[in-house]
């Protein structure tokens, strides 16, 4: 009876360690995993990726890692024109997906902001974050039934205003969107608006608007200066 007791002991004490030493491994390999984003050098901002559940990885020389800030994880971010500011939204709450903060960080001085907080993200943030300039940037929100809510947001004031992009209701309708911008100026698209980026041309911000036809084929992008 007590070499049977002293032999469940001596299992027990052996898978204890087993696991610790296990657990203590699997930290060491993920702290390696992950890098915050005030350690990223400006060439770094051409290897990101959002590559699983829209968080954002550093992919450069075989190396990858996920970005984080203050501890946790970023779903975007975005180099302003000028290459002086970042924006990234962040999951500020381990315990929710659906808490979100869009922060503005200097990227020189590591100084940052909040300027945007929501705890619905999944109706107040449905995309990337885009500058307009070096003082706006815009992001996907959700609207509705054939539509697209397009939220801009000052990164001085933090003010917002909301455009909408809205699409034929019916299969067998003209291949056409319609963008009412932020100031409730119309703009009629022929083709359908598959995607929203911006751009700088001549030192000039543009909304592009990647358009396809009704078969999915690539039209034109519409460009319109802000």
């Amino acid at each position: 009876m007590m070499k049977k007791s002293i032999l469940i002991i001596f299992f027990i004490l052996l898978s204890v360690t087993v696991g610790a030493k296990l657990s203590n491994s699997s930290k060491a390999s993920s702290s390696t995993n992950v890098i915050d984003i005030a350690s990223l050098n400006l060439s770094d901002f051409m290897y990101l990726d959002n590559y699983k559940h829209n968080y954002v990885f550093l992919s450069r020389n075989g190396d990858y890692r996920q970005i984080y800030y203050n501890g946790m994880p970023i779903r975007s971010i975005s180099l302003s024109p000028s290459q002086e500011r970042i924006g990234l939204l962040y999951l500020p709450n381990s315990q929710s997906t659906e808490e979100l903060s869009l922060t503005v960080m200097e990227r020189k001085t590591g100084i940052a902001k909040e300027i945007f907080h929501t705890h619905f993200a999944s109706w107040d943030v449905r995309g990337d974050l885009h500058w307009l300039g070096d003082d706006r940037l815009f992001f996907l929100r959700h609207c509705g039934t054939s539509c697209r809510g397009i939220t801009l947001l000052s990164v001085k004031t933090g003010e917002t205003s909301t455009a909408v992009l809205t699409y034929p209701s019916f299969p067998n309708q003209k291949a056409a969107t319609s963008f009412k911008d932020w100031s409730g100026k119309e703009y009629p698209i022929e083709g359908l608006v598959s995607n929203i980026d911006s751009r700088i041309i001549d030192s000039q911000s543009y909304i592009v608007f990647d358009v396809v036809d009704e078969k999915g084929n690539p039209m034109d992008d519409f460009l319109l200066s802000y």
